[in-house]
């Protein structure tokens, strides 16, 4: 945890971004590396019938942080990924620690 599902970005890109982006989040967050899971989402923009190369969109799913770690993480977002596009947008969804299992098990 956290775990961000990434879409509007190159697969190849986000590969290469990827440590990188997993350095500067991890120290941002104060969590262990392999808490961080990153998900390519493949996905197609259009706007008026046609395909159109999408901002690139990152959705955070997180345990309750600090305003100000949520604000950290989505100025590295955006500039590891913003490349040629006009903007990143960065979505927070919190998730409740009782309602988190892993095999079955709460965390």
């Amino acid at each position: 945890m956290p775990h961000l599902r990434i879409r509007n970005i190159e697969l190849e890109r986000l590969t290469a971004a990827s440590i990188r982006l997993v350095d500067r989040l991890q120290a941002a967050i104060g969590c262990q590396r392999d808490w961080l899971t990153i998900e390519h989402e493949p996905a197609t923009a259009i706007r008026d019938g046609q395909r159109i190369a999408g901002n690139p969109f990152v959705t955070v799913l997180w345990f309750p942080r600090p305003p100000d770690i949520a604000r950290r993480v989505a100025v590295i977002l955006s500039e590891e990924l913003r490349g040629s596009a006009d903007f990143v947008t960065v979505v927070f969804t919190e998730l409740s620690e009782t309602l988190y299992f892993e095999n079955g098990e709460p965390v």
